[in-house]
């Protein structure tokens, strides 16, 4: 995602469901904890789970009180793998073999180990504290009136810009 300011190109920092700095943020989804089963649950067991996580979440169902979109997309990834007796069991092995990539990091951790190009010098990132858009709009074109050497009105205030 490329965001533009003060028109150079800047790569933008990945957002995760929250931005609040103690959230989470798991390396790898676990299909299983996403349907609500065990890892030894049959495949009917897995189409129940199926079932009763889309009519909870489903966008289009008319009794849900707030429907999620990327929650509904998890459900049917999870249900994706877990059903087709292949990819499950490539699933499991891939649990088995890097049991580390589905543990829960925090967002500071996953930048830090996964996102080089926004670390510092001494190897640590820096996590923004989330602000509105009227804040970042204000900072924006402040930025803006002194590159530029003008007032607030967008008048010009004379010398070099």
């Amino acid at each position: 995602m490329i965001a533009k300011c003060l028109n150079k190109p800047v790569m933008a920092a990945r957002q995760f469901g929250s931005s609040a700095v103690h959230s989470r943020v798991p390396v790898e989804k676990e299909y299983y904890s996403i349907l609500g089963i065990e890892q030894t649950a049959t495949p009917e067991q897995i189409k129940e789970a199926y079932r009763q996580m889309v009519k909870l979440h489903h966008p289009d169902v008319a009794g849900s009180a707030s429907p999620d979109a990327s929650k509904f997309r998890d459900i049917t990834e999870a249900f994706s793998v877990l059903s087709v007796r292949e990819s499950r069991v490539n699933y499991d092995l891939l649990r088995k073999k890097n049991p580390d990539a589905f543990r829960e990091v925090s967002e500071a951790e996953f930048i830090k180990e996964r996102r080089a190009d926004l670390r510092d010098a001494s190897g640590n990132t820096p996590i923004a504290k989330p602000t509105g858009y009227a804040e970042e709009r204000l900072a924006e074109l402040k930025a803006q009136r002194k590159m530029y050497n003008v007032n607030n009105l967008g008048y010009y205030m004379g010398g070099l810009p």
